[in-house]
């Protein structure tokens, strides 16, 4: 199998296909203490609070219209045997170029509340 590297990836030609990557990506444990699973042009995340965080990118975002997506999980293996403490949902907040906000909520209250696992994908220009 053969490896191929590049810096950049440009179009061949014009009015050519396009396409977008994720420029930062995260998985972190939501709950006190949060910390990084992994990730990509993620700096750190910093703990607000129950359910509450901020994403900070290595290398900001030319501007703060890029797209963020956040997910929320558990470390549950069969869906049936959830617990009620395990049913997350998650939304981010307004963006800017450094950082996004992102929270979980509890699916059953609507309370803010800590998740086992988060997932944030942010696509852009930077």
């Amino acid at each position: 199998m053969s490896t191929l590297k590049v810096n950049d990836i440009i179009e061949a030609t014009a009015g050519g296909g396009t396409f977008a990557l994720p420029r930062a990506w995260v998985n972190f444990n939501g709950v006190a203490p949060s910390s990084i699973r992994d990730s990509f042009n993620v700096a750190s995340v910093t703990d607000l609070g129950v359910g509450r965080y901020r994403v900070n990118f290595s290398t900001s975002f030319a501007n703060p219209s890029y797209a963020a997506v956040s997910t929320a999980g558990s470390d549950i293996t069969d869906y049936p045997t959830q617990s009620n403490t395990q049913d997350h949902t998650s939304f981010n907040g307004a963006t800017t170029t450094g950082n996004v906000p992102v929270f979980s909520v509890d699916q059953d209250d609507g309370e803010q509340d800590d998740a086992d696992y988060m997932y944030v994908i942010c696509c852009g220009d930077q």
